[in-house]
């Protein structure tokens, strides 16, 4: 006989989405907290929409907090973030970097669409192997907290 294993679910309320019930092995651990929010550290990624390069990075302690999120490079085919091994040993990286990271920028998105800016300064990275994440400080001098993602003409 096979045992299946069973998948505990949590639902948590949100402000933006209402009541969300996802399974326990979707949430991401910050090791640290994010600056300024020191009581959030559980997180969900919830889809914009489908087809979306936009995700809302949003927070099961603070049912309020959200970010909205994306992966640089589909804006940025040229960013290079250089990430410290202390922030890799506090996210337990082991090995292969490429299929264990997923990188993203969070966004702060103006009235005008057209100012949209992304932090590549400071990236959220996860350790996909065991669901740890954290806002990280890149040493590369070349990225800032704000950079343009639409050009307006």
């Amino acid at each position: 006989m096979v045992k299946v294993k069973e998948e505990k679910k949590i639902k948590f309320p949100t402000t933006r989405f209402g009541i969300v019930e996802v399974d326990e092995d979707k949430i991401v651990r910050f090791v640290d907290e994010i600056p300024g929010f020191p009581k959030a550290k559980r997180f969900v990624l919830i889809p914009h929409a489908e087809d979306s390069p936009f995700n809302w990075l949003q927070s099961i302690d603070m049912p309020e907090l959200a970010f909205v999120v994306t992966d640089p490079w589909l804006f940025f085919e040229d960013y290079k973030p250089i990430i410290n091994e202390g922030d890799l040993e506090k996210l337990e990286v082991e090995g292969d970097l490429e299929g264990s990271l997923v990188v993203l920028s969070i966004l702060t998105i103006p009235d005008d669409p057209y100012k949209m800016t992304a932090n590549l300064k400071a990236p959220v990275i996860i350790n996909s192997s065991n669901n740890t994440a954290k806002q990280v400080i890149l040493a590369n001098e070349d990225y800032s907290t704000k950079h343009l993602m639409l050009s307006s003409s």
